[in-house]
């Protein structure tokens, strides 16, 4: 098995990521890239919405409207890094240390990228 395939990712039955969340429709749009046309065709992108986000209470795009939008759009990436970070945590090196700061790093990395994306850059 490598570090890009886990069991849980093969039995996995989620709408495959990447998501974005969408705030240029109330409720805020959760999509998936579903199609891009050829460059002869113009190249435009087309979208599926998988999910919708209703506003709170607080109003119309309310920051926590949109952060909420942010944190389900990233959940394909927060469970892909998960299951990496346990399959590599599993197999680290335990007898070289330079080796095992390196795998750890790449864990880093991939934790650091998934908070990322479910907090719009903030950590």
């Amino acid at each position: 098995m490598n570090s890009n395939t886990t069991p849980a990712a093969s039995a996995s039955r989620h709408t495959p990521g990447p998501w974005r969340a969408e705030t240029n429709c109330s409720p805020f749009c959760i999509t998936r890239e579903i199609e891009r046309l050829p460059k002869s065709l113009g190249g435009h992108r087309q979208f599926r919405d998988i999910a919708e986000v209703f506003v709170t209470d607080k109003g119309d795009g309310a920051p926590e409207d949109y952060a909420n939008a942010r944190l389900i759009a990233a959940s394909p990436d927060i469970l892909k890094a998960l299951e990496v970070i346990l399959v590599r945590a599993s197999c680290a090196p335990h007898d070289d240390a330079e080796a095992a700061s390196r795998e750890f790093q790449t864990i880093v990395n991939y934790a650091r990228a998934a908070i990322a994306k479910a907090t719009g850059g903030k950590q």
